[in-house]
């Protein structure tokens, strides 16, 4: 159904969508250091040079989580989280230069920044260098067996976007991995227990096509993409958006389900745009 969207999980959010990574489950700070959404103690130890707190920061303005969202803030934090040794934030400043996304657009330097993260051993960086390298941007020659290996060496380190990005490539059969939809969904679930809210949505998708071994359920499949949306999830929001907008799994409001494909538009991703451009021709769609 989404085959386009095998790539974009590696990079998002997870559907991860591609703004789904700014407050995920591996943001663990350093000891001492504030956390996402902690906004005054992050800025007061940002200021104080501590890298940590300055990743936390940029990650609360990356999702608007306890500010409003501010995508030039968040890559201005990042970039001095990643000058700190934070490998995590050179990820997710990455991830901003890669779409253009509150600093200059330039895949080239994003790769740069994934290699970065990756040889510091985030796993977020091995898998966003992963995606580069499964389609051949960023300067790097197209190598979806690489990218399969940054990927899994990834999860087998435990990083969970890492495992959903995995859980992608097998259900679709990629990266000479075999296919294999049920290994994808349990990792997809334990993902999702470790609240990755990329696992949540995927697992969401997996369960709205009936895959994997699981029962084709719309309304499972909203109540996970509404859970990833209440954490600040574009693409949760996006996928609740468009249930919404339908009337799968939930009683029909247009309404809703535009303005959430509006906002995650707006977030930079791209399902929830090409979505918001379709519905927004019809007759009843509310702008």
């Amino acid at each position: 159904m989404r085959t386009r969207q095998v790539v974009a999980a590696i990079v998002s959010s997870l559907g991860l969508g591609l703004a789904a990574l700014a407050l995920s489950a591996g943001d663990a700070s350093a000891d001492g250091a504030c956390k996402p959404g902690e906004i005054a103690a992050c800025a007061a130890q940002c200021d104080a040079k501590v890298a940590a707190a300055c990743e936390a920061l940029g990650a609360s303005y990356d999702a608007g989580r306890g500010v409003a969202a501010d995508a030039e803030k968040a890559a201005g934090l990042y970039r001095r989280a990643c000058e700190g040794g934070v490998a995590v934030a050179c990820a997710r400043l990455g991830r901003l230069v890669e779409r253009g996304d509150g600093a200059a657009k330039d895949e080239a330097a994003a790769a740069a920044l994934y290699r970065k993260a990756c040889d510091r051993k985030s796993g977020l960086g091995c898998a966003l260098l992963g995606a580069l390298h499964a389609e051949g941007r960023g300067g790097l020659a197209k190598d979806e067996v690489r990218a399969a290996k940054l990927v899994k060496d990834a999860c087998d380190a435990k990083d969970a976007f890492a495992c959903v990005a995995l859980g992608r490539m097998l259900a679709e059969g990629r990266g000479a991995l075999a296919k294999d939809e049920a290994r994808a969904v349990a990792l997809f679930r334990e993902a999702c227990d470790r609240k990755e809210m990329a696992g949540c949505n995927a697992l969401g998708t997996m369960h709205d096509e009936g895959r994997g071994g699981l029962a084709k359920d719309p309304v499972a499949a909203v109540a996970l993409h509404r859970l990833a949306c209440d954490d600040q999830d574009a693409r949760g929001c996006a996928e609740l958006g468009w249930h919404l907008f339908n009337g799968t799994g939930v009683d029909k409001n247009q309404l809703e389900g535009v303005d959430r494909l509006a906002k995650a538009c707006a977030r930079k991703d791209a399902w929830a745009c090409e979505r918001y451009k379709d519905c927004s021709k019809m007759p009843k769609c509310y702008k």
